[in-house]
C-alpha cells in the first residue's frame, strides 16, 4: 500500500525554506524531483523508501548524469527527513539503495580548427595592404603578433596580458599595448581576437583559450607525451 507523500514534501521543502539558505530556483527544482518521485511510487504502487530506489533504477540510463546525480541528493536528504520524522516505520521498510554511479562525460576541448586559424590570419595579414592610418597599422602588426604568439606557444591570454620586454630583454615595459600606451588587459585580448574571428567569418563560439587547446591538439598528434602536454 502506498501513501501519498505530498503534504511532506511541502512541509520539507518549507522547513528548508526556512532553515537553509536556498534559492527560489534550487526549491522549485526539489519540488519537482520530489512530485515527480512521487506521482511514480503511485502510479506503480510503490511503497517509500524502496520506491526511490525503483525510480533511480528506472531512469538512470536515460537522465543525465548531472540530473540524476542532483535527484539522488534530493532523494536522500528527504528520505532522512521521512526518517527524522517518524512518517516511516524503518524496521519494516527496506532503506533505499543509493549505490549508482553517475559518471559525468567528460566533454571534448574546443578547438579552432586549422582551416580556422588560417583563415584568420589570412584576414589579418590582408589587412595590411589597406588603407590604415599609422594608429590602425601600429594596433593591426600588435594584433597579429598576439595572436601568432597564441596560436605558436598554447599559452594562456592571462599569460600573454603579463608579458614584459624584460622577458626577452632587459627592459620592464609591456609587449602588447592599447592605443593609450598602457598595458593590454586580458578583456581587450579577448576583444581583438573576437574582432578577427568575426571577420575571418569562422564560428562565433570561438574564444582564445581555444587555441591553447588547438596546440596541446597538435602537440599531441606529433607524439607528444599527454603527461608532458
Amino acid at each position: 500500500m502506498t501513501i501519498d507523500f505530498k503534504n511532506h514534501i511541502d512541509n520539507y521543502l518549507e522547513e528548508r525554506k526556512t532553515f537553509s539558505n536556498i534559492s527560489k530556483k534550487t526549491l522549485k527544482a526539489y519540488y519537482s524531483d520530489l512530485i515527480n518521485l512521487n506521482e511514480f511510487c503511485s502510479i506503480n504502487n510503490y511503497a517509500y523508501p524502496i520506491g526511490i530506489t525503483k525510480y533511480i533504477s528506472e531512469f538512470q540510463q536515460t537522465l543525465k548524469a548531472t540530473t540524476l546525480k542532483r535527484k539522488i541528493v534530493v532523494f536522500k536528504m528527504f528520505y532522512r527527513y521521512l526518517a527524522n520524522e517518524n512518517l516511516m516505520e524503518l524496521s519494516l521498510i527496506q532503506k533505499p539503495n543509493f549505490n549508482y554511479y553517475y559518471i559525468t562525460p567528460r566533454k571534448l576541448p574546443k578547438i579552432v580548427t586549422p582551416e580556422e586559424i588560417n583563415k584568420m590570419l589570412k584576414q589579418m595579414y590582408s589587412l595590411q595592404s589597406t588603407n590604415l592610418t599609422p594608429s590602425k597599422r601600429i594596433n593591426l602588426i600588435r594584433d597579429i603578433a598576439l595572436i601568432e604568439l597564441l596560436i605558436a606557444t598554447g599559452i594562456r591570454i592571462d599569460e600573454a596580458h603579463a608579458l614584459n620586454i624584460v622577458d626577452y630583454q632587459p627592459k620592464s615595459k609591456a609587449i602588447f599595448l592599447n592605443k593609450y600606451g598602457k598595458r593590454l588587459s586580458i578583456y581587450g585580448i579577448e576583444n581583438i581576437y573576437s574582432k578577427y574571428r568575426d571577420l575571418a567569418n569562422i564560428a562565433p563560439t570561438s574564444t582564445p583559450h581555444h587555441l591553447r587547446h588547438t596546440f596541446a591538439t597538435e602537440l599531441l598528434s606529433n607524439g607528444a607525451d599527454i603527461r608532458e602536454v
